[in-house]
């Protein structure tokens, strides 16, 4: 007879943790030993030999801070391989750090039992769970991170500033400086960014897949006695 697969199920949210663990306790090949909130999960891991841990983590964010997934793993002093993420369809940022910390994989909240049980013997005998359009998006989250960490501060600024449809003389009102200094910066940003146009830049700001937090860019100053052509 085949080892059931002993499962740790953790979760913030108690209503999924008893509706998981109900719809789980009667399948015959998983064991699912507890079902707990994340502060309790270390010492269960290791006192109860689970084999894998299904983490629900619908607002999870990724990055080494103390909440983040690197750092909880860590604690759990578990192999992040046994380790699935489960949650909302994550932002591509999220899931690069997630992918980063190497995770077995991220599934929807929205999976079944029986995705789950497919998950958890694909896991269990050393598979991943990431899929072809998961990696795509963080590909694309790292390249949107590149472009982001090749841009100056100034370059930044100026980049937020354009994306909230402010227009060149009313930047440089904002960060004192020239009109002519501001369409030098916003020119260096259509390069490194790889765009042709103000319009482009500012949507691949809107689009970008940066786990930053924008400024608020202000109120508009206003020019009555300029013509719009010249602030362009």
């Amino acid at each position: 007879m085949t080892k059931p697969i002993r499962v740790l199920l953790v979760s913030d949210q108690p209503v999924y943790r008893a509706g998981l663990a109900a719809l789980l306790a009667d399948v015959p090949t998983l064991e699912l030993i507890d079902a707990v909130v994340p502060r309790s999960a270390a010492e269960l891991i290791h006192a109860r030999r689970s084999d894998l841990v299904l983490w629900h983590a619908p607002a999870l964010r990724g990055g080494a801070g103390e909440g983040g997934i690197t750092a909880v793993v860590r604690r759990w002093a578990i192999p992040p391989s046994r380790v699935i993420v489960c949650g909302e369809d994550g932002q591509p940022a999220a899931l690069r750090e997630v992918w980063r910390a190497g995770v077995a994989g991220w599934l929807s909240q929205a999976s079944t039992p029986a995705d789950l049980v497919v998950a958890f013997r694909a896991t269990a005998g050393g598979a991943s769970l990431w899929t072809a359009e998961q990696l795509a998006r963080i590909r694309q989250a790292e390249d949107d991170e590149r472009k982001w960490q090749a841009l100056t501060e100034r370059e930044r600024e100026v980049l937020q500033l354009v994306a909230a449809g402010w227009r060149n003389k009313e930047i440089a009102c904002r960060l004192g400086i020239q009109p002519k200094t501001v369409e030098y910066h916003v020119n260096h940003v259509l390069g490194k960014l790889a765009v042709h146009s103000r319009v482009e830049a500012a949507v691949w700001a809107e689009k970008a897949s940066l786990d930053i937090e924008m400024d608020e860019p202000g109120e508009i100053p206003r020019f009555p006695d300029d013509k719009t052509s010249d602030l362009w």
